[in-house]
């Protein structure tokens, strides 16, 4: 697990995002995960060109909604 503390820094000056992609390129991990969209980048281009380089990398980007996930925990 990489956790990214840049906070909101340009995608490409956060280490913990650059680290999790080389851990994917390296096969490592398969995947970055990030609980919203807009944790990678809320520039729809600076997330796309994220997306992209973990894809190229042989993993994909996911996103866990937090908040939706813990509703569904919930009981009825």
């Amino acid at each position: 697990m990489v956790e990214d503390r840049d906070g909101l820094n340009p995608p490409d000056g956060r280490t913990g995002l650059q680290e999790a992609i080389e851990r994917v390129a390296e096969k490592r991990a398969g995947a970055v995960l990030t609980p919203s969209r807009s944790m990678i980048s809320p520039v729809p281009q600076e997330y796309n060109e994220i997306a992209r380089k973990v894809e190229s990398a042989g993993g994909f980007l996911q996103i866990i909604d937090v908040a939706c996930a813990a509703s569904r925990d919930e009981p009825h």
